[in-house]
């Protein structure tokens, strides 16, 4: 079989390329039967090998495994910031860069751009989450939640804040996570995955989705090295941590 047959595409086109770590993009998620792939390293029309950072590109349906430059998706490009990690809700790309949040709408024949939020970016891709409701992110002016509609700030209710802003970002820094326990449908926020950043690296805050509600935990996960969140093949919310 040769390459067109098995992907559809043409095989002249320039397409994503790997290098040998295997590294072609740095985040993905799949959508609409399609895979999604952000930040990557392609060739260009020139046949050049280049990283663009800002750059999102789409599969054929049900062709999760290969890209072509023709099938680039650039609704926010040249804004100087990089895509650190991409989500789906609802028929929407959440793309998320350094300092600002594109929403894209992907439930069309054609991607268009629904939606931008300056300062609602994330810097590393474990400052943001999928719940069963809609999508979680942390950075240091807030913790944000968009349920496929609007984008809300969960440190408000009605108006009022309901965690001071001084203690939020006393609380939040470049190194925290966010995850996502489903059986308690609870948002879980680590203040560092690291133990050099902070001697309270393992404090926690926690969000209830159902009574919106927040609370602390003190020392929860210890002071020692974490990997990012994950949920296990039980529904688990689990995360690796060393005994340093």
């Amino acid at each position: 079989e040769s390459y067109e047959i098995m992907t559809g595409n043409d095989a002249s086109l320039p397409s994503v390329s790997l290098d040998t770590a295997g590294n072609g993009w740095k985040t993905s998620v799949i959508s609409n039967r399609r895979a999604w792939i952000g930040n990557v390293k392609m060739q260009d029309e020139n046949g050049d090998t280049k990283v663009f950072g800002d750059t999102m590109v789409k599969s054929r349906v049900n062709k999760f495994d290969s890209f072509t430059i023709n099938n680039r998706v650039d609704v926010a490009i040249r804004d100087g910031e990089d895509i650190v990690k991409l989500e789906e809700f609802a028929d929407r790309i959440l793309q998320f860069k350094h300092n600002t949040l594109y929403i894209i709408n992907i439930s069309q024949e054609f991607e268009f751009l629904e939606g931008t939020y300056k300062y609602r970016g994330i810097v590393h891709p474990g400052a943001a989450c999928r719940t069963g409701y809609g999508v979680a992110w942390i950075n240091e002016n807030g913790a944000f939640f968009f349920d496929g509609k609007a984008v809300t700030d969960l440190l408000e209710k009605g108006g009022v804040n309901v965690l001071n802003q001084s203690i939020w970002k006393n609380f939040v820094n470049q190194y925290s996570m966010i995850g996502y326990d489903p059986k308690g449908k609870n948002l879980v926020i680590v203040r560092s995955y690291l133990s050099s950043t902070s001697e309270n690296s393992g404090d926690i805050y926690l969000y209830n989705l159902v009574t919106q509600s927040w609370s602390f935990g003190n020392d929860k996960f210890g002071d020692t090295k974490k990997s990012n969140f994950a949920i296990d093949w039980d529904g688990d919310l689990i995360v690796a941590r060393t005994d340093e």
